[in-house]
């Protein structure tokens, strides 16, 4: 795919759909500083693509460029402020900038537009138990819809009588 979008652009200099999947295929590859090229040609081509403001915004956050990401990620949500994962997006850096209040409420706003975005709700769950809010447990539990892998056999624990049965404890490193 890299290739064919390098060849359009070298017939059609000016088209930004190229630009966008190259510098997507570019960001996959983990050449996060072509890839920053590419989506700044797609905004010069187009300032209003959401979705380009969006990809900007995460890879900058990966450099730790967080104020400059912060403000991608801000444009990207006043152009499709209906769109769930870029509130997510904007919340997840809000909290890296200590701005607990403002990530919490964007969280919830996120996951009213789409209450299944399982990363929305184990962010928000983390930032929560950050916090020291235990009941960001329960948003936590969003992990095993992200991480298939801790699912583990059998029936969860919800506090009943285990007198008599046998438990089986999984523990969890990193969490």
């Amino acid at each position: 795919a890299e290739n064919t979008y390098r060849q359009v652009l070298r017939s059609r200099p000016s088209d930004a759909a190229a630009y966008h999947g190259l510098a997507i295929c570019l960001a996959r590859q983990g050449l996060n500083e072509a890839a920053l090229y590419c989506y700044r040609c797609v905004l010069q081509l187009e300032p209003n693509h959401a979705e380009a403001h969006a990809n900007v915004s995460v890879l900058l956050s990966h450099e730790d460029r967080l104020e400059e990401a912060l403000q991608h990620a801000l444009v990207a949500v006043r152009l499709q402020p209906q769109t769930a994962v870029l509130h997510a997006n904007l919340a997840r850096l809000l909290g890296l900038l200590g701005r607990s209040e403002q990530a919490m409420a964007l969280y919830d706003v996120a996951l009213q537009l789409d209450p299944e975005l399982a990363q929305a709700r184990m962010a928000r769950g983390m930032l929560k138990l950050l916090l020291k809010d235990p009941s960001g447990f329960e948003d936590y539990q969003a992990r095993f819809l992200l991480q298939p892998a801790l699912r583990v056999p059998g029936q969860r624990f919800r506090g009943e009588d285990c007198h008599g049965k046998r438990v089986l404890l999984f523990a969890e490193q990193g969490y």
